[in-house]
This record gives C-alpha cells, structure tokens and sequence, in this order.
C-alpha cells in the first residue's frame, strides 16, 4: 500500500489513499459510507488527520458528472481504522504500518553523507589504476579529521582544487616533474547538476609526496588563507589538524 509524502502548511506529512485502506481491510460496506462513518465516529480533523482531494473522474463519464473524492489520510489515522476493524486483516494491516514507521524513522534518522565526501564516492571507480586523485586524499586528510571534529565543508568549498595546484607547483619546482603529463578521468559531481570535467590522475609513486606537502606545506601554510574568505567557522578546527612541530637537533 503507496505511502506518499504530501505538504501540510511548511511541512510535509506520511499518507495513505483510505480508498485503497478500505480495499485492503476487505470491508463490506461501500467507501463512502464507511469512510464518512469512521470520520464522524472516531473524531477525525480535515487538515489534521486527513486531506481531501477532489479531482474528476478523466474517461469514466464523458458527459461530466460527480467529481471523485479521495481522503488521503495520516499513517496514524490509518493504524487506527485498521484497529477499530478487529479482526485478523485490520491486524495484519496495522503492523504494516507500524513496520512503515519504523523504517521512516531509520531513513530520516540515517545523516546523509557529506558532499564533498559523496564526489569522493561518485569518483572512486573513475580514477585510472596504480592512480589517486588529489579528492581522495584532500577527503582523507582534510575533509574527514574535520567532519570528525564537527565540521561539514559547505557544498560550495573544492579545496582540492586549491591543494592540487600548490602540489602541482611544487612537483615542478622540487621534483622536475610536469604534471600535465599524467593522465586525466573524467570528474562527474554527486548532485548531477555540473556537468562532468577531466581532473588530473597523479601516480600512486607519488602518494608520499602529497601527503607530507599537504601536511607540512599547503595546511600550514594556505589553509587559513583559503578558508578565511570562505567559510571563516573552519579556521576554529584547522590548528588540530596541523601536524606537530618538528623536534629541534640538538
């Protein structure tokens, strides 16, 4: 039996069609009569307990006619009809609901993932072998700590972007290395709503190399500078991340 989410003021609320409820708990009685019966009976509010939805009755009379209405009630007024039944159906049905809850509450209760962490996902699969992408390791090194600490990076925050091209910087300064030789793969976004781009595939020789220039170059050096201007609430959880100081040579 469909349950649907339908707007109630500046919420939404869980409802079931009573039509198909009547359908289910096998009554004998017309919908209509019944439906009507139980509202009076049992004290059910229009707006607070049920929505009624008048639509008309597309191919059944060409003519015109009636207009078919349909109560759309809350899974609460559900359980309840299908209590006051009392008998082996209206049991069977209200423990479907029960079960119906239970598995809402699990969902809304479920966080959803970050999104700087679900392109890291929607990537994963895209990266070439013997490869790491920069969002792998930003994810791990920065995007994650943080999260840990309490803070979520806004949507609109890459700073990937940001350590890849300070590393790409120091690959040809240090190293010799030019990264626009390294292949690409093509990037999607988890929200679908930019289209996908060719982001740079760095070699897995190169792992430890990224990982000290993040934590002893771009984190302590840029990291505030790119957050001040963007989201200055991070700038309280980067001094944990930093990693400790180097011991003197005596």
């Amino acid at each position: 039996m469909p349950i649907v989410t339908r707007p109630q003021g500046n919420a939404t609320i869980q409802t079931v069609n009573l039509r198909n409820l009547h359908d289910e708990l096998g009554v004998g009685r017309d919908y209509a009569t019944w439906i009507k019966e139980r509202i009076s009976r049992y004290g059910f509010a229009e707006g607070q307990d049920f929505v009624i939805e008048v639509s008309p009755r597309i191919g059944e009379n060409p003519l015109g006619g009636r207009p078919a209405v349909e109560y759309h009630g809350t899974i609460d007024m559900a359980k309840e009809l299908a209590m006051v039944e009392n008998n082996d159906r209206g049991r069977q049905v209200r423990r479907y609901f029960i079960e119906a809850e239970r598995r809402l509450r699990q969902h809304q209760a479920r966080p959803e993932m970050p999104y700087f962490l679900r392109r890291m996902v929607a990537n994963m699969n895209n990266v070439p072998h013997g490869h790491f992408s920069i969002l792998n390791e930003i994810a791990a090194m920065l995007v994650g700590p943080m999260e840990a600490l309490g803070y979520t990076l806004p949507e609109h925050l890459w700073p990937d972007i940001s350590a890849g091209l300070m590393f790409c910087g120091w690959l040809r300064k240090e190293k010799g290395i030019e990264p626009k030789t390294f292949p690409d793969y093509i990037h999607v976004f988890a929200d679908g709503k930019r289209e996908p781009v060719r982001a740079r595939a760095y070699p897995n020789s190169l792992l430890a190399d990224v990982r000290h220039h993040f934590q002893y170059v771009w984190l302590p050096k840029k990291a505030a500078d790119y957050f001040k201007g963007r989201d200055p609430n991070a700038l309280l959880y980067l001094p944990q991340l930093l990693p400790p100081p180097t011991p003197a040579k005596h």
